[in-house]
């Protein structure tokens, strides 16, 4: 009961508030006088107009409206007016044709390019013809001299085996000799004892007769 009675007071309160709104914007009429006078009459009454600025709008109606209502939701502000730029969008700018000496300067310019561009093109196609020239340049050099030391290796090989080999046939030869040598002095010294013990048996039967 107290809400519904909260709420027609709200309503009440509403309906005065739309009331008098209504009352402030229309134009007061000033009431004609009951008695004139007789020696001049008077002029015609103005109806008085209040100012634009002073004449309540929608939104101040609303946040009245809001403000008695505790729960009820804000009122919406009015979106601003979107601003259109002042200076005009640029226009293109117009070319014309080119004359016959501009042509030509031109023409100069892009061939001179294409010349350019010739040129650094053939440059790069010699320089890449060298670096691959030279690789097998190098590549054949390498194989050429890879087989150059392979070959002085079995050369040198072949003459160290031919050198172990006279050294070892120069070993034989000089043991050989050697063993000769050795039994020559054999002899010898057998010799030389023979002729000694016969000397001395010599001596011997001497000393006897």
């Amino acid at each position: 009961m107290p809400f519904l009675a909260y709420i027609a007071v709200m309503l009440v309160s509403i309906g005065g508030i739309l009331f008098e709104l209504d009352w402030l914007t229309k134009p007061k009429l000033e009431t004609k006088p009951a008695m004139q006078t007789s020696s001049a009459s008077a002029p015609a009454p103005v109806p008085t107009v209040l100012p634009a600025s002073a004449q309540p709008s929608a939104a101040d109606a609303a946040r009245v409206v809001s403000a008695l209502t505790p729960a009820g939701p804000k009122p919406l502000e009015p979106a601003p007016a979107a601003t259109v730029p002042s200076t005009p969008p640029a226009m293109p700018a117009v070319t014309r044709p080119l004359t016959p000496a501009e042509q030509k300067i031109l023409d100069r310019a892009r061939r001179q390019e294409r010349e350019q561009a010739q040129a650094g093109a053939y440059a790069q196609a010699e320089g890449a013809r060298r670096t691959v020239k030279q690789a097998d340049a190098d590549r054949a050099k390498a194989v050429l001299e890879h087989a150059r030391q392979e070959k002085l290796a079995r050369e040198q090989a072949k003459r160290d085996a031919e050198a172990a080999k006279a050294a070892e046939e120069n070993a034989k030869k000089q043991a050989e000799i050697d063993r000769k040598h050795q039994k020559s002095v054999e002899e010898a010294q057998a010799k030389l004892k023979a002729a000694e013990a016969a000397y001395q048996a010599e001596l011997a039967k001497k000393n006897k007769s």
